[in-house]
């Protein structure tokens, strides 16, 4: 299933996210609109963003001013940012998960720490 803003197929990221990622086909839906929406607000193509970490790490730059401007109030800024984030995480994931590996975690809008780094700590 295909539509003017993605050229990605969203039955596909849905299967990936119920299957491989054990999300309800709630959530997954919750996911697949929240990507289509950072597509539209940010003119991007998901397909194409983020496929480094410097990438990912200017993506999120950028969806912390969507978030920020789109808010009522810093709580509700956060709110959204994460709810975004975590679903082109995953978008980013079902997409390329050696690239996923290596995307950094944030805690309070700061980077905290690459997955790469936690599993090698490990």
């Amino acid at each position: 299933m295909r539509n003017q803003h993605t050229t990605w197929d969203r039955k596909k990221f849905s299967a990936f996210l119920v299957n491989k990622k054990g999300c309800s086909t709630v959530v997954g839906s919750n996911y697949i609109s929240r990507c289509l929406r950072v597509e539209r607000a940010l003119k991007i193509d998901l397909l194409d963003a983020a496929k480094t970490v410097d990438e990912y790490l200017v993506l999120n730059s950028n969806l912390c001013k969507y978030a920020e401007k789109n808010s009522r109030d810093i709580k509700s800024s956060r709110v959204l940012i994460r709810t975004l984030r975590a679903a082109v995480k995953s978008f980013i994931e079902f997409r390329s998960a050696s690239v996923a590996k290596k995307l950094p975690r944030f805690y309070g809008g700061k980077v905290i720490a690459s997955n790469e780094s936690k599993s090698q700590a490990n």
